[in-house]
This record gives structure tokens, C-alpha cells and sequence, in this order.
């Protein structure tokens, strides 16, 4: 079974590449936060598009299609709150 852990990670490196971050961690440590409170639009810099593409692209990194779920993820606005519903989705 996967971890939360292992999700987290998984996210962390699919955002680095889909949003063309520096890593996460650095970002991080700038804005004096938690990775996993880390907040896509305003710590990232991720416009409406940028959370599109990014969604689709973990949806492909766990196999699964969150489309159905688009009202729950309207609330979820950081790394940690994504690899919480990843996690249910994959692992419930």
C-alpha cells in the first residue's frame, strides 16, 4: 500500500516539473512554511491554467480520474491538501 509519505513526494516532483519550479523545499524555506502547507496559487505561483495542467498530470502520475471529484478540489488550494485527497482516492 502506498504511504502518504510516497504521495507527497510523488506531488512534490510532478509540481516541480508541470509548474517549472525550483524544488518545493527551497520555495518552502523561503516563505517560512511546511511544505505540505505550501498554497499553489499564492506560495507557487500557479494560475487557474497552471492547476489544470497540474491536476491532470498527478491524476496521470496515480492513475486515477479526479474529474468526478471537481467539487472537492476546488477547496483544496495546498500540497498537503492534495496528497490528503490523492490518498483517498488511491488508498481508501
Amino acid at each position: 500500500m502506498i504511504t502518504r509519505e510516497e504521495i507527497l513526494a510523488r506531488i512534490i516532483k510532478v509540481s516541480e516539473f508541470e509548474l517549472g519550479l525550483k524544488p518545493i523545499a527551497e520555495i518552502a524555506a523561503t516563505e517560512q512554511k511546511s511544505v505540505e502547507d505550501l498554497h499553489v496559487s499564492d506560495d507557487l505561483g500557479a494560475d487557474s491554467l497552471d492547476k489544470v495542467e497540474l491536476l491532470l498530470a498527478l491524476d496521470k502520475e496515480f492513475e486515477v480520474d479526479t474529474q468526478p471529484h471537481e467539487h472537492e478540489l476546488k477547496d483544496i488550494n495546498t500540497i498537503g491538501g492534495l496528497a490528503d485527497f490523492y490518498l483517498k482516492k488511491i488508498a481508501p
